[in-house]
């Protein structure tokens, strides 16, 4: 007899409502998104630097001042890689 599992693995979903607030008078950023199902944490990358955190928000400090535009991505991670999320931007 033989026997085979079938791993039932699906990519999590990609992270929606990206949305920015900048505080009054302030350097500071809050960045957030509606919670993925599953997920283990999530990559934010603002301006080219990555940060790792377990929440679906991230309060980005110190931006650049005059700089009208900063570019946001947010991705969830899997505890399996190969089902991380598409990137949300």
């Amino acid at each position: 007899m033989e026997v085979s599992w079938e791993t039932a693995s699906s990519k999590l979903s990609k992270p929606s409502n990206l949305n920015a607030v900048q505080a009054t008078d302030s350097t500071d950023v809050t960045l957030s998104w509606d919670e993925v199902s599953g997920a283990v944490s999530y990559s934010v990358v603002c301006d080219n630097t990555t940060y790792s955190v377990s929440t679906n928000s991230k309060v980005l400090s110190n931006l650049a001042v005059g700089t009208n535009n900063h570019s946001f991505t947010v991705q969830a991670i899997a505890s399996n890689s190969s089902n991380n999320s598409e990137i949300s931007s």
